[in-house]
C-alpha cells in the first residue's frame, strides 16, 4: 500500500517543531511540515541546535556511520545552506529534505541538497512521494542532485520524464550546462567533468557505512561504473520535469 503523506499548510518554526517532534505520531500516517528556515540566525537558537542534532543523528543512522566530524559538517552545511526544509514526523521526525531554487540561464531548477530516511522507514516509498510533491509545490522544470548513491538515482528517475547521465543516451547540450553550472558555480567542483558529469573524489571517502545498492539491476550495474564511492566519487544527476 502506497505511502499517505499529509501536509501541514502552515510553514511552521523551529521551536514550534520540535514541539510537534517530540508529540509523535504513530500509525501509517505521516505528516510533512516546511519549517521556516529563512533566519540563518535560527541554528543558533537553543531550539535551532536541537533540531541540527537530530538531524544529524538521523543522517547517522541513514548512512550507517559512527559519528565523524566529516559526516557533521556536511550535515550542517546541506541544511543551514538550505532555503527550503521540509520534515516527516511518524514517531518523530523520520524524514527529511532540504531544497533550494535557482534560475540557470533564466531556467527554474531544483537543487535537492539532501533527502534522509530513517531506516525503518526506507523502502515504503517515503522519499519518493515527498519528493514529488515538493516538485509539484516549486514547478521546477529540472532536478538536480549531486551524489554517490544508485539509490538516491533511482528515485530521481521515478519523479522524473528522462534523466541523465543515464548510459544509454548522450545527454543533451541543456543538461550538461546545467550540471556544469551547478557543479562550478554553485558546488565548487573544480575537476568536474561534463562529458560524464561525475568528479573524482569529491567526497574524499565513501559517505556510507556500507556501500548502497539499488534493486534496479541496469542502474546498478551502470551506476557502479560510472562512480566509485569508495574513491569518493560523485555524479550530477539532472532529471527533466
Amino acid at each position: 500500500m502506497p505511502v499517505e503523506l499529509e501536509w501541514c499548510s502552515e510553514v511552521v518554526s523551529v521551536e514550534d517543531m520540535m514541539n510537534i517532534a517530540s508529540q509523535g505520531n504513530n500509525g501509517t500516517l505521516y505528516r510533512v511540515y516546511r519549517v521556516d528556515i529563512s533566519d540563518p540566525n535560527v541554528w543558533q537558537s537553543e531550539d535551532g541546535r536541537y533540531l541540527l542534532g537530530d538531524l544529524f543523528m538521523l543522517t547517522r543512522s541513514a548512512f550507517g556511520r559512527q559519528t565523524s566530524q566529516q559526516l557533521m559538517e556536511d550535515t550542517r552545511q546541506h541544511i543551514e545552506n538550505g532555503e527550503y526544509l521540509y520534515l516527516v514526523c511518524n514517531d518523530g521526525i523520520v524524514a527529511f529534505t532540504v531544497l533550494r531554487c535557482w534560475n540557470v540561464n533564466s531556467v527554474p531548477v531544483l537543487y535537492l541538497s539532501g533527502m534522509i530516511v530513517a531506516p525503518a522507514h526506507q523502502s515504503k516509498g517515503v522519499s519518493s512521494a515527498l519528493l514529488g510533491d515538493t516538485i509539484r509545490q516549486h514547478c521546477p522544470q529540472f532536478l538536480v542532485a549531486r551524489t554517490q548513491n544508485p539509490v538516491m538515482y533511482e528515485s530521481i528517475a521515478r519523479v522524473c520524464r528522462s534523466v541523465f547521465p543515464n548510459g544509454r543516451s548522450r545527454s543533451p547540450q541543456e543538461v550538461v550546462s546545467i550540471a556544469e553550472f551547478v557543479a562550478r558555480e554553485k558546488l565548487g567542483m573544480n575537476d568536474f567533468s561534463p562529458s560524464t558529469m561525475t568528479e573524482v573524489g569529491t567526497y574524499g571517502c565513501c559517505l556510507y557505512g556500507q556501500e548502497p545498492r539499488s534493486r534496479h539491476h541496469e542502474i546498478e550495474n551502470w551506476f557502479k561504473s560510472a562512480v566509485c564511492p569508495q574513491r569518493g566519487d560523485s555524479m550530477i544527476v539532472v532529471g527533466i520535469l
